[in-house]
């Protein structure tokens, strides 16, 4: 599982240099609007620090929105 949450967050980080994270809140100002550089799609980041998968998964649900995948 540690080498999981390694490799999703260097994935993150190196995806992150392709993307514009602007001021824009969304999800009621608990995050903020993410415009991808190369895919020119839009997502919405956490403010929160340190979630486990469970929990962002259930805090895209709550909002009616779906996880990105790395792959």
């Amino acid at each position: 599982m540690k080498k999981f949450i390694l490799i999703a967050g260097i994935c993150f980080m190196s995806g992150m240099v392709q993307a514009q994270i602007t001021d824009t809140p969304c999800a009621n100002g608990a995050g903020v609007i993410v415009n991808g550089s190369v895919t020119g799609k839009t997502y919405c980041k956490s403010n929160a620090y340190g979630m486990t998968w469970w929990n962002a998964y259930a805090w895209c649900d709550a909002l009616g929105m779906q996880m990105f995948s790395l792959a």
